[in-house]
Formats: C-alpha cells, structure tokens, sequence
C-alpha cells in the first residue's frame, strides 16, 4: 500500500505536527512503511520502549491499531487518537476514555499530550494507567482471547445460521472443542 492512503497517512500527519514540536514530544515511529522525507530508520523503535515516558500515543491505522490493547498493560498512559470513529475494536465497549485511556484527535493532541506530563496530572494519570493494567489483566490473556475470537465468530455464525439452520450445530462442536477446558471458566467471567 501506499503512505498517502489510509491509515499511514494519519500516522505521517500526526508525526511531521509532533516533529514541528519537540518541545513538548519526543516522536518515534514504531513501524510500517512510512516513505514520508524527514522519517529516518533511526527513529523507528520497539512498542515496549514506550514504558519509558509518561505517555504514549496509539493512533488508528488502516482499520483499527493492533498495539492499542498492548500498550494498556503498560506502565504509560495511552493518548488514542481517534482518527476514524468507525473503526473501533470489538473491545471498545469495555474501556472508557479518562478512566482507562485518554482520547484525543489530530487537533487536540498537543494539549492532552502537555497535561499529560504535567506533574499536577500525575495523581489522575497513575489511577488511569492502574485502571488500564486492571483491564488488561482480565483481558489479555489467552483464554479470554480464544473466547473474544469465538465471540467474534459467533456473530458471523449467526448470520450464516439464519440462512442454514444446521451450520450451528456443526459450530458448537468446534467451539468447545476450541476452549476445551476452559470454557467455563471464560463464560462465568
């Protein structure tokens, strides 16, 4: 794909503004094919190295942004840039703005940004970064993630149910072959 489409091309905005600021930002790239001049290789880094600073923005991609829910279980408070509000992960309705993450938008990012560092805000930023860890270890973990998947499937199973009666049995077969014995585990939590 090409850098002046989709969601790369939100990316490069947001890091040539941030780059104009370094004040205030230190942006670093993470990855992907940014072909934009100005964006050396030296400037790409690990998703982990963000553990570093206070905050970390995740900003939205081609359709949604795969780091998001791993950047949640760490020790840096997530500034998501909302760039396009269709685009939510399956898991959105499970995480609030200001309790476990801070919203932003490619206009108003450099203030959530500068509150973000500031020491006053440090007390409401430590509370919404345990709020995010406390989300991420109910979440993120490899039961909870088969049964999000089936839960997913499920949904399209359920399209394909109404018409094909007999494909859903087929599909609890397979379902609690899947999670074999942690399936009740993970529909009790």
């Amino acid at each position: 794909g090409s850098c002046n489409s989709g969601g790369y091309r939100h990316r490069l905005v947001f890091a040539e503004r941030a780059l104009r600021d370094t004040s205030h930002l230190d942006v670093k790239l993470t990855g992907g094919r940014m072909c934009s001049k100005g964006f050396p290789a030296v400037n790409l880094t690990r998703p982990e190295e963000s553990m570093r600073y206070r905050a970390t923005f995740d900003i939205d991609g081609n359709s949604w942004s795969e780091r998001f829910p791993r950047l949640l279980c760490y020790n840096s408070v997530v500034i998501k840039v909302n760039v396009e509000p269709d685009h939510d992960e399956y898991f959105m309705p499970s995480l609030n703005p200001g309790v476990h993450y801070l919203a932003a938008s490619l206009d108003n990012y450099t203030e959530v940004a500068k509150w973000a560092v500031q020491d006053s805000s440090l007390p409401e930023i430590k509370r919404i970064v345990k709020n995010a860890n406390a989300w991420c270890k109910r979440t993120m973990h490899a039961t909870r993630l088969n049964y999000d998947f089936l839960t997913v499937l499920n949904g399209i199973v359920e399209g394909l149910n109404a018409n094909d009666a007999s494909w859903i049995d087929r599909w609890g077969q397979v379902q609690n072959s899947y999670l074999g014995e942690n399936a009740n585990e993970v529909h009790e939590g």
